[in-house]
């Protein structure tokens, strides 16, 4: 329990859930990924791929986004792990702009795995429609190219 509320902690006030994400850590991580952000980044892919998960229609954001997805690299490195490059490469690619919407895209569907009794006491947008990709939601398949 303890190790739960030291990983989901809540803003009491506007009962937000808060997550610390460690983009390089190791904990819970499966053998062929280098580190968490490897592992997550791989995950969405595979759910772009199979489409499990699209992106919705979102105007010049969606286009910057995209492009940050495209722009970004992964290898395998001695260990036979995958890993995502480092951010400043992709940053390169992108003429200097932080690919921050593919960051927080990866981090929010890593959190959205965590089991529901795991997310009471948070707040819900009745307006924010999550499924399938539509013809309203485009799925991205040419992401993450390899070196």
């Amino acid at each position: 329990m303890i190790e739960l509320v030291n990983k989901l902690q809540f803003d009491v006030k506007n009962h937000y859930r808060t997550f610390s994400y460690k983009t390089n850590s190791t904990e819970n991580v499966k053998p062929q990924y280098k580190n968490r952000f490897s592992q997550d980044a791989w995950q969405l892919r595979e759910d772009m791929m199979n489409g499990e998960v699209a992106i919705a229609p979102l105007g010049p954001i969606e286009e910057k986004l995209e492009e940050e997805l495209s722009k970004t690299y992964w290898d395998v490195n001695a260990k036979d792990q995958i890993f995502i490059e480092e951010k400043e490469k992709t940053k390169k690619r992108l003429k200097g702009r932080s690919p921050d919407r593919r960051d927080a895209v990866i981090m929010a569907r890593s959190i959205s795995r965590i089991p529901r009794q795991n997310q009471s006491n948070t707040r819900a947008n009745p307006n924010v429609k999550v499924g399938p990709p539509t013809a309203s939601r485009r799925v991205l398949k040419g992401f993450f190219g390899a070196k």
